[in-house]
């Protein structure tokens, strides 16, 4: 699933971020080993999405590698504090 399918409101970002943030989705869901029914991909899209919006110039390799970061920063782990990133995105 492309994470298009996550973001609420397309017209935040030019085309070329939402595919550099594909791109990125992407390549953190094959690190991970994120197949298309992991519960923490809608979390990973998330990051991405806010650190797109934070920072959009970002590459999608340093995108990816920002998102895997925070991902273990967690825990992948509820209540540690990732899912807040969402509430202000």
């Amino acid at each position: 699933m492309p994470i298009r399918e996550y973001l609420d409101d397309r017209s935040v970002f030019s085309p070329e971020t939402v595919a550099i943030m594909n791109r990125a989705f992407r390549t953190a869901t094959l690190r991970l080993g994120f197949d298309a029914g992991h519960a923490d991909r809608e979390r990973l899209a998330t990051i991405i999405i806010h650190l797109a919006r934070a920072e959009p110039s970002l590459s999608a390799a340093t995108l990816a590698e920002q998102a895997i970061s925070t991902l273990h920063v967690g825990g992948l782990v509820p209540g540690e504090g990732i899912e807040q990133i969402g509430e202000g995105a």
